[in-house]
């Protein structure tokens, strides 16, 4: 069996109920993410102290939302941007060489 992973990125506030027993039973590896502090990334960023453009692996306008989501399910591919505006044509690629 292909091991199954699932990704869960949320800010919810109260309680969720939820059947555990699929996970379980199909051995799929649950990994969760939170917010973090905001204020100290947002600073590092305006300061330009990070460049995140190379965790973008491609920008897409959002008539081809299946396409890009399709590409962001992929291994290796960390982000994938949706532009206003965009059109197929114009699409620019900001693929990462390092897992290429």
């Amino acid at each position: 069996m292909k091991q199954q992973r699932r990704f869960m990125k949320s800010t919810y506030k109260g309680e969720i109920r939820v059947d555990f027993s699929s996970l379980v039973v199909d051995e799929i590896t649950l990994v969760g993410s939170r917010c973090g502090p905001f204020e100290p990334a947002l600073r590092l960023l305006e300061n330009k102290r990070i460049d995140p453009t190379g965790l973008i692996e491609e920008r897409y306008p959002l008539k081809d939302a299946v396409k890009a989501f399709e590409h962001a399910a992929q291994t290796g591919v960390l982000k994938i941007l949706f532009q206003k505006g965009q059109t197929s044509d114009a699409k620019k690629s900001y693929r990462r060489r390092a897992h290429r």
